[in-house]
């Protein structure tokens, strides 16, 4: 995981002012946790969700200063994304644009998923 300032920042303060039962149940989690921060939480909390990973990654082959953001999921896996690896931008940016569309990624996808969904992923 990279240094991720700002999407520490952009994840914290939406969890700590939770707008939906589930972004509420997962600051919850995150209290309950011994995680320091809500990347480092997350990263763990979503793995159990079929979220691989998260992160930027630096464009090594063209652009020094440009990254490009990701997600990894497994096939069954709380997004509904296809299995493997999902760059979320077409074209290599800095790395504090990448970390705000990896935020909002996230955070989309937090608010749109019932907490009903969240707590029966893993009964069935």
């Amino acid at each position: 995981m990279t240094r991720a300032v700002i999407l520490e920042q952009a994840l914290a303060a939406a969890l700590r002012e939770p707008k939906t039962d589930t972004l509420d149940y997962i600051h919850r989690q995150f209290l309950k946790s011994k995680k320091r921060t809500y990347v480092r939480f997350l990263a763990d909390f979503l793995k159990k969700y079929g979220i691989k990973s998260f992160d930027v990654l630096p464009d090594a082959a063209k652009n020094e200063g440009k990254y490009y953001p990701y997600i990894e999921c497994d096939e069954a896996n709380i997004f509904g994304d296809p299995n493997g690896i999902i760059q979320l931008t077409s074209k290599s940016i800095s790395s504090a644009s990448s970390e705000k569309i990896l935020a909002d990624y996230i955070l989309d996808n937090l608010q749109r998923l019932d907490i009903s969904v969240l707590r029966a992923w893993h009964t069935n």
